[in-house]
């Protein structure tokens, strides 16, 4: 069973490489073939005994591309992370395993602007930062100030200076990440957030997709310029809202009744228990 994906971003990559984060302890590469129009596997690392889950997995990659894979980061199900680095064969070998949750580490992420810097969030309701280099016998912060277990966090791809998280108690909150003590601001979204992922384009870089569990989708707004707001919601879903992702294509032009231009992006989300991916512009 899949728990996760995550694109590399490599921008130099002969191929694109998706990373896949499963239900037995192990994370598989795979590369599209566009002349066979196939997904191919290329590796697969053991993180865990196969009674453990893959919970999360990011790349280090997403503003720093290179020709070579990036560091991956992977939460488990027994309450540790892992960090993985690229070797000599062109795959992915583990390189530090440690205890870092109590409870289920739901999300583990990198600071895309200081690749030293990973974060994470669990069940514990607490969520930590690490430094690379400076082990990871004790995080470099903790913020126990949640109601709820922390399940998402992802920073921003163009301001160093948002974190967004999201947590089962049905709130967004951004973070800066000099101060992670307490939110710059926060949106309650309804139904337990479970995936938070920034809009990929400058032109919307304050739009936030949200996958609000038991409320559907939402996309949200964070701007400077006004208290954040939703947008748009979308509520076909009948199960679990659970795997959200923009389009990485460009965003295309909609005209409103009063003949004002607004970009829109094309939208994948998936539900849990129904099995259904629906695609949808927002």
């Amino acid at each position: 069973m899949t728990q996760a994906t995550r694109r590399c971003h490599g921008s130099a990559l002969e191929k694109p490489t998706l990373g896949i984060a499963d239900s037995e302890g192990s994370i598989t590469l795979c590369q599209w073939d566009a002349a066979t129009s196939e997904l191919q596997r290329i590796n697969s690392v053991r993180c865990a005994d196969p009674t453990t889950l893959c919970l999360s997995l990011d790349w280090n990659n997403r503003i720093k591309g290179s020709s070579q894979l990036g560091d991956l980061v992977v939460s488990l199900s027994n309450g540790s992370l892992c960090h993985l680095q690229p070797d000599s064969t062109g795959g992915l070998t583990v390189t530090s395993e440690w205890n870092a949750h109590d409870y289920e580490p739901w999300i583990a992420s990198w600071n895309y602007h200081d690749t030293n810097v990973i974060y994470s969030g669990g069940d514990d309701l607490k969520m930590k930062a690490w430094d690379t280099r400076a082990g990871f016998e004790t995080p470099i912060f903790v913020n126990k100030r949640f109601d709820a277990g922390v399940t998402c966090i992802q920073s921003h791809p163009y301001d160093p200076n948002q974190i967004a998280v999201g947590s089962y108690d049905a709130t967004v909150r951004i973070f800066d990440p000099r101060n992670l003590a307490r939110p710059t601001s926060d949106l309650a979204v309804g139904g337990g957030v479970w995936r938070v992922k920034w809009h990929p384009h400058p032109e919307r870089k304050t739009d936030l997709l949200v996958a609000c569990m038991h409320d559907g989708f939402k996309i949200t707004r964070f701007s400077d310029s006004g208290s954040p707001t939703i947008i748009k919601e979308f509520t076909e879903h009948e199960s679990l809202a659970y795997g959200a992702d923009w389009s990485y294509a460009p965003s295309s032009k909609k005209t409103d009744g009063e003949g004002n231009e607004h970009p829109e992006s094309w939208v994948g989300t998936c539900s849990f228990y129904d099995h259904r991916l629906h695609v949808w512009s927002g």
